[in-house]
């Protein structure tokens, strides 16, 4: 945040106060520049130790948001104090382009995280289905996969439960405006076909 003279006709003391109110409105941006030092990495790995959940993502970005917006509002292009011109606008274009960046980085670790449980369901769902869609080849053989299968529907229970969070948080992340890579649309939408193929397949076992 730079500033300039001008010409201004005034005594030492009215100068020395314009210095003194110039220095603290510029103090009053030490929040503010604190976000500048920050490394989109570093914060993203800290939010990863400190294990944060979804919903803590979500406050996160809507913080950075926020502040975006805030702080579009509320810093001047610049300040005049005494004989002096705050130039103020270089620091609003760069917080605001941080708030970003770092509402950005949280998004993708938050789509990151997304798209490791929905390849860790998936993998559980394909893993029932092939234990489900093995054929026995003696009675030993289906009479412990029936007793095998005495156990399913809690497992898929609980997997239903994963698939109900899963599709809540990929609506909190489309609320941001982050869409599915095709890749990722594709198993989200297999994990919904494999979840009626384990329920229909166990239920057909049970009946047997």
């Amino acid at each position: 945040m730079g500033y300039m003279s001008e010409c201004y006709r005034g005594s030492p003391l009215s100068i020395q106060k314009a210095v003194t109110v110039a220095e603290a409105y510029i103090r009053s941006y030490d929040e503010t520049i604190k976000s500048f030092k920050m490394d989109q990495i570093n914060y993203v790995k800290q939010l990863a130790r400190r294990k944060a959940t979804c919903g803590q993502l979500k406050n996160l970005i809507e913080f950075h948001h926020g502040e975006k917006d805030k702080l579009a509002d509320t810093i001047p292009a610049f300040v005049d104090i005494g004989p002096f011109r705050l130039m103020t606008h270089t620091i609003r274009t760069v917080a605001i382009k941080k708030h970003q960046q770092l509402a950005d980085a949280i998004l993708e670790y938050f789509y990151d995280k997304l798209r490791q449980t929905m390849e860790k369901i998936n993998d559980q769902f394909l893993v029932l289905l092939d234990r489900i869609e093995q054929p026995t080849g003696n009675i030993e053989d289906l009479l412990e996969k029936k007793q095998w299968c005495r156990t399913v529907p809690k497992k898929i229970e609980k997997l239903s439960t994963d698939v109900n969070r899963l599709r809540s948080d990929f609506r909190l992340m489309s609320s941001f405006n982050r869409n599915m890579d095709d890749e990722d649309f594709s198993t989200y939408w297999h994990i919904q076909v494999l979840h009626l193929l384990a329920y229909s397949g166990i239920q057909y076992m049970l009946y047997l």
